[in-house]
């Protein structure tokens, strides 16, 4: 027998060996099999989703990459002004040494990080380290404002690139489906070395802030085909709301989620001399007023309401939202007194993780954790895992039902295509539009039952969906008032109760691949 043969016959055994005594436990403890069993099936979907891909516009892969080297060149030619009349000559933008170089010369106090590739710290100069130099030197503002819209045109050109595409002009993303704790799905490189982590395309709202066009308009519906777009509404918030509400029985989270819009409804009690009338369509344009520099009061509770749920103290919120330590101070104290059982419930979680070490969330699923338990770092973990295991235990329900409709009604032409941690892409026959939002609207409910240990009381809650349907994955621009399409004709557009009237503008042209390029595997 080689060396080899044993080797194989010792991993084969070794894993039969871990199983026999994993197969007992699923036996012993209902909660664990259960969890088994749903992670198991989701291997199908994933499977189905990796081979058979999204198509993607390669015209549009072109224009953009063009507009985001366009305008990089614009950026490197504003720093050449600025570095020449400096008397410090051309800076390679792209060179991290010469970026360094540049901002020690000005006289700039370099943030460091540690780096596992080399085991100690050293200089950096990413985005954090960039916002920390310009906060504290204003003189260096626009340079670094500079660096980091070039740095960030630059990541989103590493996404352009055809080769990340099969020849059928397809993109396949790699997912792996027990990788994470929080049971989310995780993706990246395909077993061919094709394809990038889908779930890492920016969101049109994250785009926009930073004033880019949205890239996720590169990726198109099949022809004859229409893209479903289905995304839980604040699932989080709507999972912490729940244990709030179970383990202090608070309901004040609860009824500001069931107004439909929580962030204004945190505005008025955070800031009550606005104004306020009975009328929500008012009061969220009260809302959307302009509070501090670029962020309105709706956007200033959305963002900083999320950190506050997760355990982030002022001074972290105030780091990443760019505004002055009291007003984060301000808002957390108005926040608490708006929700009072956030701090009493986030306390209890982390005496019983100190405790036990370990946490049970709402669908009874249980997480050891073996790392420091009295660590500030472990404490933000677990607060948020909370949250998170929720959204992902729902989404990957909802995936389910989906794709047994799949399977079980075929003239409806549904293909799942991909999962993106709190929502589902997928594309069907664009004649069954009313059909299949029909059964995605059933197949997305998904019950929680929680009774609270203080009172006693039960409630069955389903969190929220919102459907897109178009024939790109970004957002259409649509302005309501003028009640009129301004960008992205084809792009998703949000279903309100009525079927979208549009026609598709443009209709790719498949590539028929040769016979020597078949996949074969």
């Amino acid at each position: 027998m080689t060396i080899l043969q044993t080797y194989n016959g010792m991993d084969t055994i070794a894993t039969f060996a871990l199983w026999q005594a994993f197969k007992a436990k699923l036996v012993e403890d209902p909660a664990i099999s259960t969890q088994y069993n749903l992670t198991l099936k989701l291997y199908t979907p994933a499977l189905f989703a990796m081979a058979r891909g999204i198509l993607v516009d390669q015209l549009t892969i072109t224009q953009l990459r063009e507009q985001f080297e366009a305008e990089n060149k614009a950026v490197e030619a504003k720093l050449d002004v600025i570095t020449q009349g400096l008397g410090l000559g051309v800076i390679n933008i792209a060179s991290p040494k010469q970026k360094l170089w540049l901002l020690e010369c000005l006289g700039a106090k370099i943030p460091t990080k540690y780096d596992p590739k080399i085991g100690k710290s050293r200089p950096s100069t990413d985005r954090d380290s960039l916002e920390k130099i310009s906060k504290s030197d204003s003189e260096l503002a626009p340079i670094c404002n500079i660096i980091m819209a070039w740095q960030n045109r630059a990541k989103m050109l590493t996404v352009l690139v055809p080769e990340l595409l099969d020849r059928d002009g397809r993109m396949r993303t790699g997912y792996k489906v027990a990788s994470t704790v929080t049971d989310r799905w995780s993706s990246g490189k395909n077993c061919l070395w094709t394809g990038m982590n889908m779930q890492n395309v920016k969101r049109d709202e994250d785009e926009e802030a930073v004033g880019h066009v949205s890239i996720r308009s590169m990726f198109i519906a099949d022809p004859g085909k229409k893209f479903i777009n289905v995304d839980l509404k604040g699932a989080d918030s709507w999972a912490i709301a729940l244990e709030i509400f179970k383990h202090t029985g608070d309901k004040s989270m609860l009824a500001m989620l069931q107004t439909g819009d929580i962030h204004t409804e945190v505005a008025k009690l955070v800031w009550p001399g606005l104004g306020w009338s009975a009328d929500k369509k008012v009061n969220k344009k009260i809302a959307e007023q302009f509070f501090y520099r670029q962020f309105d009061y709706r956007f200033m509770c959305k963002k900083a309401g999320h950190g506050t749920n997760y355990y982030g103290s002022a001074a972290a919120l105030a780091m990443q939202m760019k505004i002055p330590r009291h007003l984060a101070e301000n808002f957390q104290h108005k926040y608490f007194r708006a929700i009072p059982g956030l701090r009493p419930w986030q306390q209890n979680t982390i005496i019983d993780l100190e405790t036990s070490g370990t946490l049970t969330n709402l669908f009874g699923r249980i997480r050891r954790f073996h790392k420091r338990l009295d660590d500030n770092k472990t404490h933000k973990e677990a607060i948020a895992w909370k949250g998170q295991s929720v959204t992902a235990r729902v989404i990957n329900e909802c995936l389910l039902r989906v794709f047994a409709t799949q399977l079980q009604k075929p003239d409806l032409g549904i293909e799942f295509l991909a999962q993106v941690h709190d929502s589902i892409l997928a594309q069907f026959n664009e004649k069954c539009e009313a059909a299949v939002i029909e059964e995605f609207n059933l197949a997305c409910k998904i019950p929680i039952t929680v009774t609270s240990e203080i009172t006693n009381e039960t409630l069955t809650i389903s969190i929220p969906i919102e459907i897109a349907t178009g024939w790109n994955w970004a957002k259409q621009g649509y302005n309501k008032e003028l009640r009129q399409i301004t960008t992205n004709f084809d792009g998703l557009r949000e279903y309100t109760g009525n079927i979208d009237d549009r026609t598709r503008q443009k209709t790719p042209k498949l590539q028929k691949p040769r016979l020597m390029d078949r996949r074969v595997c």
